[in-house]
């Protein structure tokens, strides 16, 4: 999967995940330190940065309830993220984003285009963003699969 960034209108930066199995794309706002996520349906996010020793990345959706929070370790392009509460350790490598759950099992990989160039707050949104949308695409293929055909069902004569 690969973030491309497809626009700039308005102080706005519009972001697209390539090679994802739903579509997706984000327009990141850094004057209001927001952004809004569009997967089909459409949530709008705020970010603000927290904490004096260590820093601390709080994004809320529209209706003020703790989306995640992401501590950063020496590189903003480093560190932990917590979504729902699971823990996800991230790091980014050249223009490589990788994300591992807490067992150390891959979650995914993303590129990112012009990525050193990224505030906090945008590099906080692409990676909330793949990573909830990694999250999402683990459940579904967790979840067991019936079958529901016709030859499976058995209707008793009457």
């Amino acid at each position: 999967m690969r973030w491309i960034l497809s626009n700039h209108v308005n102080e706005s930066n519009y972001w697209q995940l390539e090679g994802a199995a739903h579509s997706m794309e984000i327009r990141y706002s850094k004057h209001a330190q927001s952004f809004r996520m569009n997967t089909g349906e459409k949530r709008l996010y705020f970010m603000e940065r927290t904490g004096f020793f260590q820093s601390k990345l709080l994004i809320t959706s529209e209706y003020h309830v703790m989306a995640a929070e992401c501590y950063f370790f020496k590189s903003k392009f480093a560190g932990i993220l917590l979504i729902h509460n699971e823990k996800y350790e991230f790091r980014a490598d050249g223009y490589q984003l990788s994300v591992w759950r807490k067992d150390k099992i891959l979650l995914g990989h993303t590129i990112i285009e012009n990525l050193e160039s990224l505030d906090i707050f945008e590099f906080g949104a692409l990676l909330f963003s793949f990573t909830s949308i990694q999250q999402q695409q683990n459940y579904k293929n967790m979840l067991p699969t019936q079958n529901f055909s016709n030859s499976s069902m058995h209707v008793p004569n009457s």
